[in-house]
């Protein structure tokens, strides 16, 4: 199961303008509210789209940056071809190689609940939406992790998630982590609190997979609760899947540049 927008990436900004390649279509537009994350992992705050124009295609300066970057070498060569100026209600700084998206296009308001799902050869549930739900499920046997909370810039799929509930969800022996919310910045660097805002993990069951069990970075206002988690020691992750967050070591739970919020005695 995946929820999921496109982003697309910036390629210049000066002040409240930006040149913008578009993914493939674009889908974006005068009015909606957008979010922005930087090509170093950080997330701004929420702007509004003033105007969009098309500005003709992807240039010499384009494609070398391009050819540098850690993204799926077919976007590279069939995608972000056509470009955009776009103005905002208010002035930005963002680097080269930020991404951008519309907010209300990316399937946020969805419910995943009660079902049965696994022996599949990648993740089980995959999003980057949010002010939904994913409760009361059953994965078995994914492959990798499965249920990952996380926009890519190797895809370009958007986007950042807020408002979220994961509960009551028991994962049985995965190949990878049992529930993993992340992101990272075109750069690989994992980004800092407040790239997801509100999200609660609770009263989930995992057993089996690889360690860490979860994975729950770069959240302000995190509520972990009532979790169980039993991984395999057997199992591991692949090398490409530990980014610096694991550098240091992995344990079955693990919270970098998160920040919890407080229960109530």
């Amino acid at each position: 199961i995946a929820i999921n927008g496109d982003f697309h990436m910036v390629t210049a900004s000066e002040g409240p303008q930006l040149r913008v390649l578009a993914k493939h279509r674009m889908t974006m537009q005068a009015g909606d509210e957008v979010q922005i994350f930087t090509y170093d992992g950080s997330r701004l705050p929420n702007r509004k789209i003033l105007s969009l124009e098309a500005e003709g295609g992807r240039n010499e300066a384009d494609d070398a940056f391009l050819a540098g970057q850690k993204m799926n070498g077919r976007l590279k060569q069939t995608a972000l071809k056509e470009a955009y100026q776009v103005v905002l209600d208010a002035p930005v700084d963002v680097p080269v190689g930020s991404l951008i998206c519309s907010a209300d296009r990316i399937g946020s308001g969805f419910v995943i609940r009660n079902c049965r799902l696994g022996f599949n050869r990648s993740r089980g549930i995959l999003v980057k939406a949010g002010h939904g739900e994913i409760t009361g499920n059953q994965i078995e046997g994914s492959a990798m992790t499965a249920i990952l909370v996380a926009p890519e810039f190797w895809w370009l799929e958007a986007g950042l998630s807020d408002d979220l509930v994961i509960s009551n969800n028991h994962i049985i022996d995965g190949g990878g982590m049992g529930i993993a919310i992340m992101a990272l910045g075109g750069n690989g660097a994992l980004a800092p609190t407040g790239a997801f805002r509100n999200i609660t993990v609770r009263g989930n069951q995992i057993r089996g997979g690889a360690m860490p069990a979860m994975l729950l970075s770069s959240i302000r206002g995190l509520v972990d609760s009532d979790n169980t988690v039993k991984p395999d020691e057997s199992k591991a992750l692949n090398s490409w899947e530990i980014g610096a967050w694991g550098q240091n070591g992995i344990e079955p739970v693990m919270l970098p540049n998160s920040q919890p919020t407080p229960l109530n005695p």
